[in-house]
């Protein structure tokens, strides 16, 4: 048996650490965010994958927060790998990358997530590339285009069906 004591040295003092609060949905809309982690993960049932898709916000009101978004890529349900490819599609689109063997080519990509409110989970529309979600604001006279965290460090280096594994929940509901 591990003892707290081996991994903390004194114990756990819970007193020491303040506790997890809830998070609240995020709002519908759409966010600009960086693409953290991206795993192949094999589903409950055993019967198909999934990419666990995990994206931190960059910047407004709910900077730092985070999106998760699980996109079946291999179901029994044509309808359901169908969805998850072009969501899938979408993302890849929106991040740069048409042809991607490796997901990992993805970390580190800046997208813009549409987010919408489904009962008590937030869930992925579509992801958008900056330019395009630009266009849109351009399009809806927006005073300010979005500039991507990326394009800020390029600039200082140079001066439907039951798809249960495609739910944006967080990995610990």
């Amino acid at each position: 048996m591990v003892l707290l004591s081996d991994v903390f040295g004194e114990g756990f003092d819970a007193n020491e650490v303040e506790p997890m609060a809830d998070f609240e949905l995020l709002p519908a809309g759409y966010y600009v965010s960086e693409v953290e982690s991206i795993e192949l993960k094999e589903t409950k049932k055993g019967d198909g994958y999934y990419l666990k898709v995990a994206m931190a916000v960059l910047d407004g009101e709910f900077k730092g927060r985070k999106i998760f978004d699980n996109i079946n890529i291999a179901n029994p349900s044509e309808v359901c790998v169908k969805m998850g490819k072009a969501t899938f599609a979408a993302l890849c689109l929106s991040a740069g990358e048409a042809r991607v063997e490796d997901p990992d080519v993805l970390l580190g990509k800046v997208v813009v997530v549409s987010l919408k409110v489904k009962g008590d989970n937030n869930d992925v529309r579509t992801y958008l590339s900056v330019d395009d979600y630009n266009k849109k604001l351009e399009a809806k006279g927006a005073a300010s285009p979005v500039v991507s965290r990326r394009d800020e460090r390029d600039t200082k280096q140079d001066s439907g069906p039951d798809c249960s594994e495609r739910s944006s929940s967080p990995p610990w509901k």
